[in-house]
Order: structure tokens, then C-alpha cells, then sequence
């Protein structure tokens, strides 16, 4: 798997080690240092880079980690990410459950979903994929264990269909709610398959924590 630091708001270098792996279309993302500077300061005030030197490649149906502090940049990278993922015409899902992606969904050809109790996740996931759409599905208005319950679901049923409508890619943001590193979790086991065997049903997936 390719396994990304996409660099601090307040300075070090982004870097991006893995193995392309298996012959597959990439998506590449290229971001120069220019395009990427923070704010203009004010006078007197020291300019830090945003993100600085990156070039990341991706795999279709290929698992990517992006790892780093609180406020280092993490989910600002995956918007890059993502806008590229559009421009190249993949197919992307993402699952917010802090509010941080509704912008992506002011770009064309996106469309945002607040998920409220009760909804048919196995419905919505139908029309995810036959509408073939780029979605951003917030989770904010679900409690905790209701949040984890919708994305058990939702990772179940993308995994049952997603073949027969085509290749796609799903981001999870904060996935340590979801598949904590020790304890269990209702969304942990299909998480690991799709990490493991997502690709074969063409889904790439990635995958947004601060550990």
C-alpha cells in the first residue's frame, strides 16, 4: 500500500513512500509549492508553507494511509486529492463524520448528503451507484455508535454491489473512530476487508487518521 504524510501546515516537507504494485491506471497528483503557500502574511509575520514538494501517485483500487496531527494539513491534502480524483474522472465517496469535506461538495459534479437517523442505508448506497455519483455523506447529525452502525453498513453493501456499476474510491475520515487500533469495533471486519480485498470489487480506498 502507499502510505502518505502530507505535510504540516506549519512547516516540514510532505513526503509519499510505496510500491505502485500491480499494473493499473494512476491518478496522478502533483502539487508544486507555488500553488500550495499559505495566506500572504502580514508584515512582519513569518510565511510557512502549506504543503511543500509533493508528487503522490495512486493506484486504481489501491489502499492509501494518510497519518498526521491534528490541524498538519491531513484533510486539506485529501481535497487536492480528490479534486484530481474529478478532473480524472474517478469516482469518489466520502465518508465525513466531522463536517470537514462540504466544500469538495461546492464543486461541480459533487453532491453532499447529511445523513440523518433512520435512513435506508442499503437504498442510499443504490443510488449512489446506479446515479453514479461523487458524494460527500456527513455524519454529524448520527451519535457515535449510530455513525459506526451507518458505516458497517454502508462499507457492507458498497462491498456486496459496487462491482457491476465500476471502479470507485472511498475516503473515511477520523477511521480510528471506526477501526480503532485495539478494542472492537460493529465497523472494524468490513473495514479490513475492503483494505485487503477491496480492490478486487473495484473499490480504492483511503483511509484519514490522526494515529
Amino acid at each position: 500500500p502507499l502510505a502518505c504524510g502530507l505535510g504540516a501546515r506549519r512547516g516540514g516537507r510532505a513526503r509519499c513512500v510505496g510500491d505502485p504494485g500491480r499494473e493499473s491506471r494512476r491518478l496522478p497528483v502533483h502539487v508544486h509549492d507555488r500553488a500550495l503557500l499559505a495566506e500572504e502574511p502580514a508584515s512582519g509575520e513569518v510565511r510557512r508553507v502549506a504543503l511543500d514538494d509533493v508528487s503522490l501517485e495512486i493506484e486504481q483500487g489501491q489502499f492509501a494511509s494518510i497519518v498526521g496531527k491534528s490541524g498538519s494539513g491531513k484533510s486539506w491534502g485529501v481535497g487536492l486529492m480528490l479534486e484530481q480524483m474529478r478532473f480524472h474522472g474517478v469516482r469518489f465517496i466520502v465518508l465525513d463524520p466531522v463536517g470537514t469535506h462540504s466544500g469538495i461538495a461546492q464543486m461541480e459534479g459533487v453532491q453532499f448528503h447529511a445523513v440523518q437517523k433512520g435512513i435506508s442505508v442499503g437504498r442510499f448506497v443504490e443510488y449512489i451507484l446506479e446515479h453514479d455519483l461523487n458524494v460527500v455523506v456527513n455524519l454529524r447529525g448520527l451519535t457515535f455508535e449510530d455513525q459506526r452502525h451507518f458505516v458497517r453498513l454502508f462499507a457492507e453493501y458498497l462491498y456486496r454491489w459496487n462491482k457491476e456499476f465500476g471502479p470507485r474510491h472511498l475516503v473515511i475520515e477520523e477511521v480510528q473512530q471506526f477501526a480503532p487500533q485495539q478494542g472492537k469495533s460493529e465497523a472494524k471486519e468490513i473495514l479490513q476487508v475492503l483494505s485487503t480485498m477491496g480492490r478486487m470489487e473495484g473499490i480504492g480506498l483511503s483511509v484519514v487518521t490522526q494515529r
